[in-house]
């Protein structure tokens, strides 16, 4: 086989040659009598919800020296970063390009020029940039893809991911002292051709229809690269691709009911944390806040972004329901597919200024300077102490903590917060019904004066989904039922004698489940919906397992009324999500769950022995029975 090498690949290998053969300087700790507190802003110090800073950035800045000293002084990983404080300790390998976004922590202190910061311009650090950078160079194929978890396993992640922190360190470059042109340069060509195989090619796009915070990463890594070199080849690769994936597109990220696709179905913390991550870089570029070729609003860009978040801001507005004394969220978290998360207090997504139905969810201008006057009391009071580095912890320094803070935040006032609040379904309406259906789910909203509910159905797309009736919320005592995700006692459902899981551990399907509206079927519609008739009683009704039985949950405007046939014993398992001065009583007839001046009582006809059982953040009662069992679901005051 005969290889041929080009000018580019010749110059990384002269390169290699010329600096490995050069001593990398030591990065010399801090100088605290030369660093003032009152130097740093209040954004400086801000540590943010989401995937942003974990900790003060004195805190990073001290630990600086740490990690710019774990570059990889010789030999064939000469460049590596060699410390485990971003991704997990067993991933810290050489051929993981993971590991190496952290070139934008090594990029951020040698080129932001402020009073509180050593490092602006400093050689040592400069040398070991250089050594990172030639480093990340050598680590694709020729199809400019990444890997992450072994030698050669080129994968979607660790390219998408690549460019949009390039993305960010190649702008602070532009503008920053000198590093060496040539690897300046080689830098540059290895991000672009990050893109060249699944921009041209369309590889890995099935991967991101499944992972879609991914691919996603690929949204902003191009636009920094537009902006920064004004590649309209990668433009109108970008536009492609955005229209392709969109609601409606061949490859559709984003269902038509809301979620952004995480392992066939929704995930709050993806869809929390690295999407929103992507939006706010991309939203930067689209609203024209470059410094070139996107320096002016990109009217396609910003319709794209505004549509896709839209929909997720209606689609979060039926499944996380406020708390009456405005603590947090409770989320419909039976349904996440991948990782676990039950409630938030608020998060801080992007767009909000012209997506009103993320307001909500936000914290106000007003808590925003709060919370940044504790923290800078907090230093004050041990300066110039901070946190000590955990190492290998995932995220001890991580690069996010410098991604975004050239990208910029709106926060709601109090008023726009409490305004777009009263406008969520659950808080403007007493009486509907809603669905929202895919060609995998069927998820039902049903709201009455005393309660809330969320129904899933359909096919799961992990083990970790629990279908069935996921949330029962009230308007004065707040949350009451949360079916739990990736469990076995905590998840709402019926459980035959022995078996591992309940019946709703497994698929619901569309096809299998049937509907009355009143006293007429009622074939679930594809799309988002309100029901015709909103104060009707709404009877949903499914198989258990392979003719095991039969269940009926009946939502009526006092109760939910639930029938449960099974061959044999079983038992039902109903997760109460009680709080510190709830009272909780059991006796022959049922529970009951006293909250704020409101009693949920569970009605069981048939009952044979009635249990509370401690569970993972759920008090679970477990109600066993043999061949039928009754419950009801009501509300006292």
């Amino acid at each position: 086989m005969k290889i041929i090498l080009t000018q580019s690949v010749w110059t990384i290998i002269l390169l290699w040659g010329m600096v490995d053969a050069q001593e990398l300087p030591r990065v010399t700790p801090v100088d605290w009598s030369q660093v003032d507190l009152a130097d740093f802003t209040d954004q400086d110090i801000d540590v943010l919800t989401g995937n942003a800073p974990n900790f003060p950035l004195p805190y990073y800045l001290a630990h600086f020296h740490r990690l710019a000293d774990a570059v990889v002084e010789q030999g064939e990983h000469r460049g590596f970063i060699d410390l485990a404080v971003w991704r997990r300790p067993g991933d810290n390998r050489p051929y993981n390009a993971r590991i190496m976004e952290n070139i934008l922590s090594l990029a951020f202190f040698y080129c932001t020029d402020k009073p509180w910061n050593p490092y602006f311009a400093d050689q040592a650090v400069r040398a070991r940039l250089e050594a990172a950078l030639q480093f990340w160079t050598e680590m694709p194929n020729e199809q400019g893809q990444f890997s992450e978890y072994g030698w050669g396993r080129w994968s979607l992640a660790p390219t998408a991911f690549a460019t949009k922190f390039m993305g960010e360190t190649l702008r602070l470059l532009a503008d920053g002292p000198p590093i060496n042109p040539d690897i300046h340069q080689a830098a540059i060509d290895t991000n672009r051709n990050a893109f060249r195989s699944s921009f041209e090619d369309g590889h890995f796009i099935n991967h991101g229809r499944v992972f879609t915070n991914q691919w996603g990463n690929f949204w902003p890594g191009a636009m920094a690269h537009i902006d920064l070199f004004n590649d309209e080849d990668l433009d109108q690769q970008l536009r492609k691709w955005t229209a392709a994936t969109s609601v409606g597109g061949p490859y559709a990220f984003q269902s038509v009911v809301g979620y952004f696709n995480e392992q066939r179905g929704p995930c709050w913390r993806y869809n929390f944390g690295t999407h929103m991550s992507n939006t706010l870089m991309a939203w930067h570029y689209a609203k024209g806040h470059g410094v070139n070729a996107m320096s002016r609003e990109d009217a396609e860009l910003m319709h794209w972004l505004v549509e896709e978040h839209t929909l997720f801001a209606e689609w979060l507005g039926y499944n996380a329901v406020l708390e009456p004394d405005g603590s947090e969220f409770v989320l419909n978290r039976a349904i996440e597919t991948r990782q676990r998360l039950g409630s938030f207090a608020y998060r801080e997504f992007p767009m909000a200024d012209v997506v009103e139905g993320l307001r909500p969810y936000l914290p106000t201008a007003d808590q925003i300077a709060e919370r940044r006057a504790g923290i800078r009391q907090e230093l004050q009071a041990q300066w110039p102490q901070v946190e000590a580095l955990r190492e290998e912890d995932f995220s001890a320094f991580s690069p996010y903590a410098f991604l975004h803070r050239s990208h910029n935040r709106w926060y709601p006032s109090q008023d726009e917060r409490e305004q777009a609040q009263a406008e969520l379904p659950y808080l403007a309406r007493a009486n509907f019904i809603h669905q929202r259906v895919d060609d995998r789910y069927v998820f039902t909203y049903v709201r009455r004066p005393d309660y809330y509910a969320a129904f899933n159905t359909g096919r799961r797309g992990t083990g970790r989904q629990r279908m069935g009736l996921g949330l029962v919320w009230h308007p004065d005592a707040g949350t009451l039922v949360q079916s739990q995700s990736d469990r076995r006692l905590e998840a709402w459902g019926t459980r035959a004698r022995n078996a591992e899981q309940v019946y709703e551990a497994g698929d619901i399907r569309p096809d299998a489940i049937r509907f009355m509206l009143g006293d007429e079927p009622w074939k679930p519609e594809y799309g988002v919906h309100d029901l015709p008739d909103d104060t009707a009683d709404l009877v949903a009704s499914y198989s258990l397992g392979d003719d095991r039985g039969w269940k009926s949950l009946a939502f009526t405007n006092e109760a939910i009324l639930v029938t449960v046939q099974h061959d044999g014993a079983f038992q039902e398992q109903i997760p109460l999500l009680v709080r510190q001065d709830d009272n909780i009583t059991l006796d022959a007839d049922g529970v009951r769950l006293e909250r704020g001046g409101v009693t949920m009582v569970i009605e069981f006809n048939d009952a044979q022995t009635l249990e509370a059982m401690d569970g993972d953040q759920v008090t679970v009662i477990v109600a066993r029975g043999t061949d039928e069992l009754k419950y009801a679901i009501r509300w006292q005051r």
